[in-house]
């Protein structure tokens, strides 16, 4: 392969990944594609970089990694300058997890010359008691427990709400469960399938926690008060996408906001479950009309910043960009799901273009930073 050189003037980032069996690195590499080409148009050096790689490069002083030759459409290997910035896209919580991963963020945490951002990936449980801090935020949080035992699944149904089951490292709405009380001596459990929502009736609530346990399957799991969704024209729910960045002063701003439709017998409005993208603005036009459809948006991205903010004063973590999940009620008030620290790309064009533009902005102010 190819060996590229560079001087350290200009401001070099880092987008950290981890290994794969049968390439030479994992994660999105469109993704990636995209960061290193966005960076070079910003006049900046990006490439992607292994956890041991960057781990021998920061004894070594330079750092074999892999860059994007846009002209022949391929990748390639180089040897980089250290980084000013470090952005992690470790892709999967057990490569970050690893002893490998866990040793070099806590030691590029430590480090005055570098700045790493969003170090690791956030949990269910941990965001709702983060949030459950603020007396203001814990109004739009569902209530939320940890799934421990049959007595948990009581207590929460004596609420009298149907109920999520949620994995707490879950992703893309994967393991989800929807628990009901029908009536007196019925309960039902909903589980998504490939082709749709398997629905199982249980009359004692013995029976329920045994099928409970077989798929949970040993996995952390919290439950959660289910929120009637506002629903689309067609009669699905729907919910919004918010993906949010810090901007070239350090300052949490809104890159944009999508929706997502729940297909036809479907639990969740997530894309790889049979959910679809929509027009946020479009959506809420239908039943509030276009003013109060766009002060609600307006809402929703302010909430979504106060809630970035809180986040990363909970965490003590230095983020840079985040994804929330927040959704309607069917009396127009907003609830928090979901916050992501390792964002997909969002797949609407405007948003994408933005969240490059706005990356590298951010980064730079880190690297400026005494």
């Amino acid at each position: 392969m190819s060996r590229t050189r560079y001087h350290r003037s200009p401001l070099v980032i880092a987008i950290l990944t981890g290994t794969a069996r049968t390439v030479s690195f994992g994660g999105n590499r469109a993704n990636f594609r995209d960061l290193l080409v966005t960076a070079k148009r910003n006049r900046a050096i990006a490439y992607v970089v292994t956890v041991p790689q960057l781990q021998q490069g920061l004894s070594n002083q330079r750092v074999q990694g892999f860059a994007y030759d846009l002209r022949r459409k391929s990748w390639y290997e180089g040897n980089f300058p250290l980084p000013h910035v470090v952005y992690n896209r470790i892709p999967t919580r057990a490569q970050e997890k690893s002893i490998g991963a866990k040793d070099l963020i806590e030691r590029l945490l430590k480090r005055s010359d570098m700045r790493l951002f969003n170090p690791e990936f956030f949990n269910k449980w941990q965001l709702s008691k983060w949030l459950s801090s603020s007396a203001e935020l814990k109004e739009h949080v569902p209530q939320t427990v940890p799934l421990r035992n049959l007595l948990s699944v009581k207590e929460m149904l004596a609420t009298g709400y149907p109920l999520f089951l949620k994995p707490v490292h879950g992703k893309a709405g994967a393991g989800m469960m929807r628990l009901e009380h029908q009536h007196k001596q019925t309960w039902t459990l909903s589980r998504q399938h490939t082709q749709g929502t398997l629905n199982r009736h249980y009359r004692t609530l013995r029976m329920l926690w045994r099928d409970i346990k077989r798929h949970v399957a040993g996995k952390t799991y919290v439950i959660q008060q289910y929120i009637e969704l506002e629903r689309s024209p067609a009669g699905t729910p729907f919910d919004l996408r918010v993906l949010l960045q810090k901007n070239s002063d350090g300052q949490w701003t809104v890159t944009g906001i999508g929706a997502r439709v729940a297909g036809r017998n479907r639990l969740t409005t997530h894309v790889p479950r049979g959910g679809k993208i929509a027009s946020p603005l479009r959506l809420l036009r239908v039943k509030y009309g276009d003013n109060q459809a766009k002060h609600l948006l307006r809402e929703t991205g302010k909430l979504a910043v106060r809630i970035a903010a809180h986040l990363e004063k909970q965490s003590g973590q230095r983020l840079g960009e985040l994804s929330m999940d927040i959704g309607l009620d069917r009396h127009a008030k907003l609830w928090f799901f979901e916050a992501n620290s390792h964002p997909m790309k969002f797949d609407e064009p405007a948003i994408r273009r933005r969240s490059l533009r706005k990356w590298v902005r951010y980064c730079r102010h880190l690297a400026n930073r005494n």
